[in-house]
Protein backbone atom coordinates (compact mmCIF):
# COMPACT_ATOMS: atom_id res chain seq x y z
CA UNK A 1 0.00 0.00 0.00
CA UNK A 2 2.87 2.34 0.86
CA UNK A 3 4.46 1.71 -2.54
CA UNK A 4 1.18 2.45 -4.35
CA UNK A 5 0.78 5.73 -2.43
CA UNK A 6 4.31 6.81 -3.30
CA UNK A 7 3.73 5.95 -6.95
CA UNK A 8 0.52 8.03 -7.08
CA UNK A 9 2.30 10.98 -5.45
CA UNK A 10 5.05 10.86 -8.05
CA UNK A 11 2.47 10.87 -10.90
CA UNK A 12 0.62 13.81 -9.35
CA UNK A 13 3.85 15.82 -9.02
CA UNK A 14 4.81 15.17 -12.66
CA UNK A 15 1.35 16.31 -13.88
CA UNK A 16 1.62 19.62 -11.98
CA UNK A 17 5.07 20.32 -13.42
CA UNK A 18 3.76 19.64 -16.92
CA UNK A 19 0.86 22.09 -16.49
CA UNK A 20 3.15 24.83 -15.07
CA UNK A 21 5.63 24.47 -17.91
CA UNK A 22 2.89 24.64 -20.52
CA UNK A 23 1.36 27.70 -18.86
CA UNK A 24 4.71 29.40 -18.58
CA UNK A 25 5.48 28.79 -22.24
CA UNK A 26 2.14 30.22 -23.30
CA UNK A 27 2.69 33.33 -21.19
CA UNK A 28 6.17 33.91 -22.66
CA UNK A 29 4.81 33.90 -26.24
CA UNK A 30 1.95 36.28 -25.43
CA UNK A 31 4.08 38.89 -23.63
CA UNK A 32 7.49 39.23 -25.27
CA UNK A 33 10.11 41.33 -23.56
CA UNK A 34 10.48 45.06 -24.32
CA UNK A 35 12.07 45.65 -27.72
CA UNK A 36 11.48 42.13 -28.94
CA UNK A 37 10.66 41.95 -32.69
CA UNK A 38 7.05 41.23 -33.56
CA UNK A 39 6.12 39.05 -36.47
CA UNK A 40 4.15 40.66 -39.39
CA UNK A 41 2.28 39.00 -42.22
CA UNK A 42 2.97 40.58 -45.63
CA UNK A 43 -0.11 41.43 -47.65
CA UNK A 44 -0.12 40.12 -51.21
CA UNK A 45 1.05 42.83 -53.63
CA UNK A 46 -1.60 44.20 -55.95
CA UNK A 47 -0.72 45.00 -59.55
CA UNK A 48 -0.09 48.73 -60.03
CA UNK A 49 -1.90 50.18 -63.03
CA UNK A 50 -0.03 52.82 -64.99
CA UNK A 51 -2.13 55.97 -65.48
CA UNK A 52 -3.51 56.03 -68.99
CA UNK A 53 -2.09 52.62 -69.81
CA UNK A 54 -5.49 51.38 -70.98
CA UNK A 55 -6.44 54.57 -72.85
CA UNK A 56 -5.90 54.72 -76.58
CA UNK A 57 -4.48 57.70 -78.43
CA UNK A 58 -7.87 58.20 -80.04
CA UNK A 59 -9.49 58.52 -76.61
CA UNK A 60 -6.79 60.88 -75.29
CA UNK A 61 -7.16 63.20 -78.26
CA UNK A 62 -10.97 63.10 -78.09
CA UNK A 63 -10.77 64.12 -74.43
CA UNK A 64 -8.29 66.92 -75.18
CA UNK A 65 -10.50 68.34 -77.95
CA UNK A 66 -13.53 68.16 -75.67
CA UNK A 67 -11.71 70.09 -72.93
CA UNK A 68 -10.52 72.64 -75.48
CA UNK A 69 -14.09 73.14 -76.72
CA UNK A 70 -15.35 73.52 -73.15
CA UNK A 71 -12.82 76.24 -72.27
CA UNK A 72 -14.42 79.68 -72.08
CA UNK A 73 -11.29 81.21 -73.59
CA UNK A 74 -7.61 80.65 -74.26
CA UNK A 75 -4.66 82.52 -75.67
CA UNK A 76 -1.88 81.26 -77.90
CA UNK A 77 1.46 81.99 -79.50
CA UNK A 78 1.95 80.98 -83.09
CA UNK A 79 5.09 80.52 -85.18
CA UNK A 80 5.41 79.30 -88.75
CA UNK A 81 8.11 78.54 -91.30
CA UNK A 82 7.38 78.55 -95.03
CA UNK A 83 9.73 76.34 -97.03
CA UNK A 84 9.76 76.55 -100.81
CA UNK A 85 12.08 76.55 -103.80
CA UNK A 86 12.85 79.58 -105.94
CA UNK A 87 15.15 79.46 -108.97
CA UNK A 88 16.23 76.00 -107.91
CA UNK A 89 17.30 77.19 -104.45
CA UNK A 90 15.58 76.29 -101.16
CA UNK A 91 14.14 79.29 -99.34
CA UNK A 92 12.64 79.78 -95.89
CA UNK A 93 10.49 82.56 -94.43
CA UNK A 94 9.71 82.82 -90.71
CA UNK A 95 6.56 84.19 -89.05
CA UNK A 96 5.54 84.81 -85.45
CA UNK A 97 2.42 86.10 -83.73
CA UNK A 98 -0.14 85.85 -80.97
CA UNK A 99 -3.86 85.23 -80.74
CA UNK A 100 -6.85 84.51 -78.54
CA UNK A 101 -10.17 82.71 -78.72
CA UNK A 102 -13.33 83.14 -76.64
CA UNK A 103 -16.76 81.55 -76.56
CA UNK A 104 -19.00 81.38 -78.36
CA UNK A 105 -17.38 82.33 -81.68
CA UNK A 106 -14.67 84.98 -81.26
CA UNK A 107 -11.07 84.68 -82.38
CA UNK A 108 -8.22 86.98 -83.31
CA UNK A 109 -4.60 86.65 -84.29
CA UNK A 110 -1.67 88.63 -85.66
CA UNK A 111 1.13 87.12 -87.71
CA UNK A 112 4.26 89.00 -88.75
CA UNK A 113 7.06 87.78 -90.97
CA UNK A 114 9.93 88.62 -93.24
CA UNK A 115 9.60 91.20 -96.02
CA UNK A 116 7.38 93.36 -93.74
CA UNK A 117 4.51 90.90 -93.83
CA UNK A 118 1.77 91.76 -91.33
CA UNK A 119 -1.52 89.87 -91.21
CA UNK A 120 -4.26 90.42 -88.66
CA UNK A 121 -7.66 88.75 -88.43
CA UNK A 122 -10.42 89.54 -85.94
CA UNK A 123 -13.71 87.65 -86.05
CA UNK A 124 -16.91 87.60 -84.04
CA UNK A 125 -19.71 85.48 -85.39
CA UNK A 126 -20.26 86.33 -89.05
CA UNK A 127 -18.29 89.59 -88.85
CA UNK A 128 -14.62 89.52 -89.72
CA UNK A 129 -11.83 92.02 -90.37
CA UNK A 130 -8.64 91.22 -92.28
CA UNK A 131 -5.55 93.42 -92.48
CA UNK A 132 -2.59 92.73 -94.74
CA UNK A 133 0.31 95.13 -95.28
CA UNK A 134 1.04 93.41 -98.58
CA UNK A 135 -2.09 94.98 -100.04
CA UNK A 136 -5.85 95.27 -99.50
CA UNK A 137 -7.66 92.00 -98.95
CA UNK A 138 -11.13 92.11 -100.43
CA UNK A 139 -11.17 88.78 -102.24
CA UNK A 140 -11.00 86.31 -99.36
CA UNK A 141 -11.35 87.98 -95.95
CA UNK A 142 -12.17 84.83 -93.99
CA UNK A 143 -11.00 82.58 -91.18
CA UNK A 144 -8.89 80.77 -93.77
CA UNK A 145 -6.90 83.98 -94.33
CA UNK A 146 -3.91 85.05 -92.26
CA UNK A 147 -1.38 82.29 -92.85
CA UNK A 148 1.79 82.07 -94.96
CA UNK A 149 -0.03 79.90 -97.51
CA UNK A 150 -3.57 78.53 -98.02
CA UNK A 151 -4.46 75.99 -95.37
CA UNK A 152 -2.11 77.41 -92.74
CA UNK A 153 -4.06 80.14 -90.93
CA UNK A 154 -4.11 79.71 -87.12
CA UNK A 155 -7.88 79.09 -87.24
CA UNK A 156 -7.35 76.39 -89.86
CA UNK A 157 -4.56 74.78 -87.84
CA UNK A 158 -6.85 74.69 -84.79
CA UNK A 159 -9.53 73.15 -87.00
CA UNK A 160 -7.15 70.34 -87.99
CA UNK A 161 -6.89 69.41 -84.30
CA UNK A 162 -10.64 69.61 -83.68
CA UNK A 163 -11.34 67.51 -86.77
CA UNK A 164 -8.73 64.81 -86.31
CA UNK A 165 -9.44 61.58 -88.14
CA UNK A 166 -6.76 59.15 -87.08
CA UNK A 167 -4.11 58.93 -84.36
CA UNK A 168 -1.04 57.15 -85.72
CA UNK A 169 1.46 57.44 -82.85
CA UNK A 170 1.21 57.90 -79.10
CA UNK A 171 3.97 58.07 -76.51
CA UNK A 172 4.62 59.85 -73.20
CA UNK A 173 7.12 62.63 -72.60
CA UNK A 174 8.23 64.54 -69.49
CA UNK A 175 9.31 68.13 -70.04
CA UNK A 176 10.26 70.40 -67.15
CA UNK A 177 8.74 67.98 -64.66
CA UNK A 178 5.36 67.88 -66.43
CA UNK A 179 4.12 64.72 -68.11
CA UNK A 180 2.47 64.82 -71.53
CA UNK A 181 0.80 62.45 -73.92
CA UNK A 182 2.41 63.07 -77.31
CA UNK A 183 0.28 62.16 -80.32
CA UNK A 184 0.67 62.26 -84.08
CA UNK A 185 -2.59 62.56 -85.98
CA UNK A 186 -4.13 63.00 -89.41
CA UNK A 187 -7.00 65.51 -89.78
CA UNK A 188 -10.10 65.07 -91.90
CA UNK A 189 -9.47 67.50 -94.74
CA UNK A 190 -13.04 66.95 -95.92
CA UNK A 191 -14.47 68.22 -92.61
CA UNK A 192 -12.14 71.23 -92.50
CA UNK A 193 -12.98 72.06 -96.12
CA UNK A 194 -16.67 72.01 -95.20
CA UNK A 195 -16.30 74.78 -92.58
CA UNK A 196 -17.01 77.49 -95.18
CA UNK A 197 -16.37 78.23 -98.89
CA UNK A 198 -13.08 79.96 -98.03
CA UNK A 199 -11.71 76.79 -96.45
CA UNK A 200 -12.93 74.76 -99.39
CA UNK A 201 -10.89 76.98 -101.71
CA UNK A 202 -7.86 77.03 -99.42
CA UNK A 203 -7.65 73.27 -98.97
CA UNK A 204 -8.15 72.58 -102.66
CA UNK A 205 -4.44 73.34 -103.05
CA UNK A 206 -3.32 71.27 -100.03
CA UNK A 207 -2.02 67.77 -100.70
CA UNK A 208 -1.40 66.58 -97.12
CA UNK A 209 -1.41 67.62 -93.46
CA UNK A 210 0.47 65.96 -90.61
CA UNK A 211 -0.45 66.98 -87.07
CA UNK A 212 1.17 66.61 -83.67
CA UNK A 213 -0.18 67.52 -80.25
CA UNK A 214 1.06 67.44 -76.66
CA UNK A 215 -1.64 66.90 -74.02
CA UNK A 216 -1.06 67.65 -70.32
CA UNK A 217 -1.70 64.37 -68.49
CA UNK A 218 -3.07 66.21 -65.44
CA UNK A 219 -5.37 68.84 -66.99
CA UNK A 220 -6.08 66.84 -70.20
CA UNK A 221 -5.74 70.09 -72.16
CA UNK A 222 -3.59 70.51 -75.27
CA UNK A 223 -0.52 72.62 -74.58
CA UNK A 224 1.11 72.55 -78.02
CA UNK A 225 0.03 71.71 -81.55
CA UNK A 226 2.10 71.39 -84.69
CA UNK A 227 0.79 71.10 -88.25
CA UNK A 228 2.88 70.48 -91.36
CA UNK A 229 0.90 71.49 -94.44
CA UNK A 230 2.17 70.46 -97.87
CA UNK A 231 1.04 72.02 -101.15
CA UNK A 232 2.36 71.28 -104.65
CA UNK A 233 3.70 74.13 -106.80
CA UNK A 234 5.39 74.48 -110.18
CA UNK A 235 8.81 74.63 -108.53
CA UNK A 236 8.22 71.82 -106.05
CA UNK A 237 6.27 71.28 -102.84
CA UNK A 238 5.68 74.23 -100.54
CA UNK A 239 5.61 73.35 -96.85
CA UNK A 240 4.28 75.44 -93.97
CA UNK A 241 5.36 74.17 -90.55
CA UNK A 242 3.18 75.86 -87.90
CA UNK A 243 3.31 75.55 -84.11
CA UNK A 244 0.67 76.84 -81.69
CA UNK A 245 1.35 77.05 -77.95
CA UNK A 246 -1.76 77.30 -75.76
CA UNK A 247 -1.95 79.26 -72.49
CA UNK A 248 -4.22 81.19 -70.09
CA UNK A 249 -7.28 79.00 -70.35
CA UNK A 250 -10.51 80.55 -69.03
CA UNK A 251 -8.96 83.99 -68.49
CA UNK A 252 -10.76 87.09 -69.73
CA UNK A 253 -9.91 88.32 -73.24
CA UNK A 254 -11.33 91.22 -75.24
CA UNK A 255 -12.04 90.55 -78.90
CA UNK A 256 -13.82 93.22 -80.94
CA UNK A 257 -14.12 93.50 -84.70
CA UNK A 258 -13.04 96.95 -85.92
CA UNK A 259 -15.68 99.19 -87.50
CA UNK A 260 -14.48 98.29 -90.99
CA UNK A 261 -15.22 94.60 -90.33
CA UNK A 262 -16.91 92.88 -93.23
CA UNK A 263 -19.18 89.85 -93.41
CA UNK A 264 -17.45 86.53 -93.82
CA UNK A 265 -17.77 85.00 -97.23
Amino acid sequence: MVKIGVYLAVLLMAGLLTVRCATGGSRAIATPGTGAPTATIAEPKQPTAKPGADISGQEVLSEAVRHLDQAQSFQFEVSAVLKSTQDGQPREWSYKGTGASAKPDKIQWTLEGQADVYMRVVASGDKISCTDTRGPNTKDCSLAFGGPRPGSSPFTVLSYLKNFEKVTVMDQQTIGGTSYDHLVFSPSLAKVSAIDPAHSRALSSVSSVRGEVWVDKKTRLPVRERAVVKSPSSSGDEIVDTTIIFSKFNEQVNIEVPGQGRLSQ
